[in-house]
């Protein structure tokens, strides 16, 4: 593995009938989560429990506009500035992610028998990177862009 890319080992599961969703551990603020990894979330997402654990909860902030979700109506949107985000070996500062209530997903998973996610690996994340999902080989492989290169990240 180079300096210019790191790998994540890719938890696939079957939902349903030809369904899967895939997890990913990460670290936020020196503290492993599981994520559930969604390129079609415009925003990384913590959950409001994973904000607890990490000791956060005094500065959560409230942005100006509403978010939406599909399916649901306009939504109060809160943040977080996180100091430090891990993703295999590179690292992300004074990031800012979404906080929501994700307690209907874990209902979800819980009905399944899967464990719970503490967050959403969205496309905000995603899009710093060239990023590869290997389906074949489980994991997730993070490249550097090319203005990156050679960059502390």
């Amino acid at each position: 593995m180079s300096e210019n890319q790191t790998i994540l080992p890719l938890e696939v599961i079957r939902i349903a009938h030809k369904g899967y969703h895939c997890f990913v551990k990460m670290k936020l603020n020196d503290v492993t989560l599981r994520m559930v990894l969604d390129t079609g979330a415009s925003r990384t997402i913590l959950d409001i429990e994973a904000i607890r654990k990490l000791g956060l909860e005094d500065e959560m902030e409230i942005q100006e506009e509403k978010a939406t979700s599909i399916g649901a109506e306009n939504i109060d949107a809160h943040t977080i500035r996180l100091e430090e985000i891990t993703i295999g070996e590179f690292k992300l500062f004074d990031y800012s992610v979404g906080i929501m209530d994700l307690r209907q997903v874990n209902q979800s998973y819980d009905m399944l028998e899967l464990p719970t996610v503490e967050g959403i690996l969205g496309s905000d994340l995603l899009e710093r990177f060239k990023v590869t999902i290997d389906f074949g080989l489980r994991r997730l492989v993070f490249k550097k862009q090319e203005e990156q290169q050679g960059e502390e990240v």
